[in-house]
């Protein structure tokens, strides 16, 4: 600092647009996993599949 107690150099905010881009960032999230929750199987994420691709452990399929 200088004699008058101010910094040498011009500071500027760039958080502003870093929050931005990360509140952009959270939202493009939550319409992801949306679309995935609404169209997708949450099944698939869940419960494991052989190699048929059929759930494994649950009632009413072939291989319970």
């Amino acid at each position: 600092m200088s004699a008058t107690n101010t910094p040498p150099f011009v500071r500027s905010c760039t958080d502003v647009a870093c929050c931005f881009i990360f509140i952009i960032v959270i939202i493009g999230y939550i319409a992801l996993g949306t679309v995935a929750w609404s169209f997708g199987d949450p099944r698939k994420v869940v419960y494991p599949t052989d190699s048929r691709g059929q759930f494994c452990g649950q009632k009413g399929i072939p291989n319970s």
